[in-house]
């Protein structure tokens, strides 16, 4: 199946790459966290040509996007799909992303981290603001977690107004422990360096 997969891409017509696609689709998964199987579905996913063939891939990848952005090998794949498909293909990926409890997971994770924060980097700006209030409601855990804390301070980053504002609420009460933790104490600072003044002086009173 690798070898087929890997047979795909300049040397076929959208007929037969259907047709390898449609072969190799129940094993895709599996392939895909291969350390060889990763660069020929890499391969396959920049060839894609048609709906039909975008529709068949995102079936086969879209009940293991987590475990797959957990994978070693397999979370080049879901970032060779962010930065080949079109938002709206990629809808699957966020939608995985935002279910309950797997931004924790996605955002804990060595390399979670970071393939949520190229999600980020190619969402529409609904997706955008999809994956940001998953991020914002889990922000307590996430900050104080060695790979989390760099997603929220990533959000703290992004031109949307209010942003540090909606954070900061989620740590009040939380602020003195916050303000010490070797993780958590980066974030609250980056929140005082770019929020408004009244959040601020919000931050700095209940310190």
């Amino acid at each position: 199946a690798v070898v087929s997969t890997q047979s795909t891409g300049e040397h076929c017509n959208d007929e037969q790459r259907l047709m390898v696609i449609d072969k190799v689709g129940p094993d895709l998964v599996k392939i895909s966290k291969n350390m060889h199987g990763t660069r020929a579905v890499q391969k396959m996913i920049e060839f894609l040509t048609t709906p039909e063939q975008i529709a068949l891939v995102k079936k086969a990848l879209a009940y293991s996007v987590v475990p797959l952005i957990q994978d070693l090998n397999g979370n080049h794949v879901v970032q060779r799909c962010l930065n080949k498909l079109s938002p709206a293909d990629n809808q699957f990926i966020y939608d995985s992303v935002s279910q309950e409890g797997h931004c924790i997971e996605v955002a804990t994770h060595r390399h979670g981290c970071c393939v949520l924060q190229r999600c980020i980097d190619h969402a529409s700006d609904t997706q955008k603001l999809q994956l940001i209030g998953e991020i914002i409601s889990n922000a307590l855990v996430l900050v104080q977690d060695p790979y989390g804390n760099y997603v929220v301070q990533y959000v703290l980053d992004l031109p949307f107004p209010g942003l540090p504002s909606r954070l900061a609420k989620q740590f009040l009460g939380h602020i003195p422990i916050l303000s010490t933790q070797k993780f958590s104490s980066n974030v609250i600072e980056k929140c005082l360096n770019v929020a408004d003044v009244p959040t601020r002086a919000l931050l700095i009173q209940v310190r």
